[in-house]
């Protein structure tokens, strides 16, 4: 008895089903080597990797007729657990193309993993090969430290030194007139820590007797809490008339403290009394 093959394929498919084998996705051609109709479909996954420790997933059309991505899904596992979905808009593959999936902050991976890329994971498209539909291979990347650790927040103290004068008394002798005053020095911490035990340099010159700074002996400043201030002791002066005193005060001389701040601009002061020349 002879049989077409038509008939003959269409037997071999009612036989297989009424012994309960499912063929999943396949076709019977209707002639030896004939390409199903609409063409051959086969969209593959032909690379998984990393860009910036991010997923990145690339899909071929290995089939003879164009496929809209759009009508298909596709999943991402990590380490055997889902993932994210995958999804294209407007996206069509002509036979031969590709088309790249990059994730974003949902897939970046820290330390080393397994993943595995579907598409068409809901078998909506009828293909000739679905087992290049997934691949699976292990990935690793380390971000830099500074890229995903916090960034810390500095704590120092920061000194700030202000020249503070007072008038204590003002007359007439046999020299002349005079003015006695005392000086003091304010030292702010305008910083985030407390600042401990430190030392203040003080330069004074008295024009127009003296044209250089005269360095007086170190003031000890005992601490400075942070957002506080703190004054130095007090250093008496007589002024004779024209004389003018100029005073220049440096914070933390010795430089024991760890400052936000440390360049001299920010730890100097200076500051003149009186003013204007003294007049009676």
């Amino acid at each position: 008895m002879g049989l077409h093959r038509r008939n003959l394929g269409r037997l071999l498919v009612g036989v297989l089903a009424t012994a309960g084998i499912v063929l999943a996705n396949a076709f019977v051609p209707d002639d030896a080597g004939a390409a199903p109709p609409g063409g051959v479909k086969d969209v593959a996954v032909v690379g998984v990797s990393l860009e910036q420790c991010c997923i990145k997933a690339t899909f071929k059309n290995k089939g003879t007729t164009t496929i809209n991505m759009q009508n298909l899904k596709g999943e991402v596992f990590k380490d055997g657990a889902h993932l994210l979905f995958l999804a294209w808009q407007d996206v069509t593959l002509a036979p031969g193309q590709t088309v790249e999936w990059r994730g974003h902050e949902e897939s970046r991976l820290i330390g080393s993993h397994l993943i595995r890329v579907v598409v068409d994971s809901k078998k909506v498209l009828a293909e000739v090969n679905e087992d290049n539909n997934s691949m699976e291979v292990t990935l690793g990347c380390q971000l830099p430290a500074a890229a995903h650790a916090p960034i810390p927040i500095a704590r120092k103290p920061d000194l700030k030194p202000v020249v503070k004068f007072h008038l204590v008394q003002e007359g007439d002798d046999a020299a002349g007139h005079f003015k006695k005053i005392t000086m003091k020095v304010l030292v702010r911490n305008t910083g985030t820590a407390d600042a401990g035990i430190s030392y203040v340099k003080l330069e004074t010159q008295m024009r127009p007797e003296q044209s250089q700074y005269v360095a007086a002996s170190p003031i000890w400043l005992n601490g400075v809490p942070a957002g506080e201030a703190r004054e130095t002791g007090e250093l008496a002066y007589t002024l004779r008339n024209p004389q003018r005193l100029y005073v220049r005060a440096t914070a933390d001389m010795y430089d024991v403290i760890d400052e936000l701040d440390d360049s001299p601009e920010d730890n100097t002061a200076t500051g003149a009394y009186p003013e204007a020349p003294l007049h009676r």
